[in-house]
């Protein structure tokens, strides 16, 4: 077995980042670090984290980083000083830095491996994927025993609340959890592809992820899992032409076979155990108007952001009163911030294809890529977080990990020896 060549200097690093994926993943390790640290603390490695990724190769990496954080930063700022004006306390600032640290220490992480340390992305991918599975097969454990305790811990931030300690020692994850599951997915059918892993490992996989979002009864995390599972049928090299052309037929057939979709939610929602699907999909399956009448009211909260775009599309509504609906990461950032919201948004998502999807573009099979980076999108645009740890580190791991026999350059991180 080839040993990992890594100067001891370099370890601490390399422990930090390991804790960090496992952080993000294993709601058991989160529940032990708030257990023996406190908030400050935690707040304290992460700055050591960030300091030690960002200095530990003098200006040049320093620069590199902070072209790469600043538009989310300067978004952040926004948000900040809208909510809190320029009287902010210094708590106030300190738990805002701690924010854009924690949502974009992975994208620094995953940048800093790739640029500076190639030999730890195979241990750290080893890492996410005993996590991955290991809490996919807790949180199934969990909820057959508590049902409701996904929904539960998408909704209680009571992090004192007894059941929700002992979640978190069982290890059951929520809505993460969930998500998380449904955006690696694409890996499972990628590295199948790839013929990285055989069919039977590949369907046992996709098995577990499938009960682990059922149960835990995220009904659009369940029904784009299944159109994800399309690609299995899909022939092993495709390309570019051939997701936009999926996505397009998709759209036509819905559109024309509509009634069609509408019987089949409703068959659907008839035969599915949790009453939260069964709502949601009798919602669907109701249209426009179904959609309008859910209880979160989730369409008239994206119209809100829309008519924002649309009556504002410059400067954003925030300035002049425009309604946000506040259930689009991304329509919510474009509705209160105009062009600008969505020039840096672009540059954000710009940078990360650049760095960890483009490198894949030659290669066969980058349809595959291609749509893990498409649904993660898609995902900001329903749903409210940027999913930037999956999208930048995750992923990309690996990614890399699957194509291990590859060496993934991007002219961009091409480093001077």
């Amino acid at each position: 077995m080839k040993k990992l060549n890594v100067n001891v200097n370099e370890l601490p690093t390399g422990v930090f980042i390991g804790i960090m994926i496992l952080y993000s993943i294993m709601p058991v390790v989160a529940r032990f670090f708030s257990s023996v640290l406190t908030t400050y603390a935690y707040m304290i490695v992460l700055f050591a984290l960030s300091l030690l990724i960002i200095f530990e190769h003098g200006m040049k990496t320093l620069a590199y980083n902070i072209y790469l954080i600043v538009p989310y930063v300067l978004l952040q700022l926004m948000d900040f000083l809208s909510f809190h004006g320029v009287s902010a306390s210094t708590s106030d600032l300190f738990v805002w830095v701690y924010s854009i640290l924690l949502a974009f220490l992975p994208v620094m992480a995953a940048a800093y491996m790739f640029k500076e340390h190639k030999k730890f992305i195979k241990p750290m991918a080893v890492i996410a994927i005993v996590a991955v599975l290991v809490t996919a097969v807790t949180t199934t454990l969990g909820l057959y025993i508590y049902p409701d305790a996904a929904r539960f811990l998408a909704t209680d931030f009571e992090t004192e609340n007894a059941f929700y300690i002992r979640l978190g020692w069982m290890n059951v994850g929520g809505y993460e959890t969930a998500y998380t599951l449904l955006l690696l997915y694409p890996l499972v059918i990628y590295a199948y592809k790839q013929r990285k892993i055989h069919l039977i490992t590949a369907i046992g996989i996709s098995l577990l992820f499938f009960i682990c979002i059922l149960r835990s009864q995220y009904t659009i995390a369940l029904l784009m899992f299944i159109v994800t599972t399309v690609l299995f049928f899909m022939k092993r090299d495709i390309t570019t032409k051939h997701v936009w052309i999926l996505l397009a037929a998709a759209a036509v057939l819905i559109l024309i076979f509509w009634a069609f979709f509408s019987s089949l939610f409703e068959i659907m929602a008839r035969n599915v155990e949790s009453k939260e699907i069964s709502d949601r999909l009798l919602a669907l399956s109701g249209g426009v108007d179904g959609l309008s009448n859910t209880e979160d009211q989730r369409l008239t909260l994206y119209m809100r952001s829309i008519n924002s775009i649309i009556s504002y599309p410059i400067i954003g509504g925030f300035w002049f009163g425009g309604l946000i609906g506040g259930h689009s990461y991304i329509l919510d950032i474009i509705a209160k911030w105009g062009i600008f919201g969505a020039a840096a948004l672009f540059v954000i998502y710009r940078k990360i294809y650049t760095m960890f999807y483009k490198p894949y573009r030659l290669e066969k099979g980058f349809g595959y890529v291609l749509w893990i980076f498409l649904q993660t999108i898609f995902l900001s645009i329903i749903n409210t977080g940027a999913w930037l740890n999956v999208l930048a580190l995750f992923v990309p791991i690996l990614l890399c990990f699957i194509d291990n026999k590859r060496e993934i350059k991007s002219v961009r991180l091409k480093v001077k020896e």
